[in-house]
């Protein structure tokens, strides 16, 4: 009887362990989390820019920083946030041309990310005013100002 209730938790125990695997290995694994400012949050910013999440020269003026990174498949990251209208953060950055080859598809977007970031990223479709190719120590990340000046987007190619 004890082996039979061994075996039967044996069973179950590795059918969990292949349904958390697959869902470790085989979905979008997404990482989601926000912000509320660089300043009061210095030290975790810090840390995603030692990581190269995120570039040296975030802006200081960021605030309200809502980031969506995909994990293992890809390292893409994309970031929504606000700053003011006089940081010239972009400053050591080169336009870019040709919005439409640059930005992440559509498909891909709906496809890795929740409802909250394709929102995010449909503002940036249609909000787009100017964008801008940023190199950092080792990624290029792509900087969308808003109409306002006020509304950024970032991310970097997947």
């Amino acid at each position: 009887m004890i082996r039979k209730i061994a075996k039967i938790a044996l069973m179950l125990f590795f059918r969990l362990f292949l349904l958390i695997a697959w869902r470790v290995f085989f979905s979008n694994n997404v990482t989601y989390f926000s912000v509320k400012d660089y300043v009061t949050e210095k030290k975790n910013i810090t840390s995603l820019i030692e990581r190269d999440w995120f570039p040296e020269w975030f802006p200081h003026t960021a605030r309200d920083i809502n980031v969506a990174q995909t994990i293992f498949d890809s390292s893409f990251l994309w970031a929504e946030f606000d700053v003011d209208t006089s940081d010239d953060f972009v400053r050591n950055c080169e336009p870019a041309e040709d919005f439409a080859a640059i930005i992440p598809s559509a498909d891909f977007m709906k496809r890795k990310f929740n409802e909250e970031t394709n929102s995010s990223y449909q503002r940036m479709v249609s909000d787009h005013s100017t964008i801008y190719a940023c190199k950092d120590r080792r990624n290029i990340f792509y900087i969308v100002i808003g109409h306002s000046g006020t509304k950024a987007y970032m991310w970097n190619p997947e």
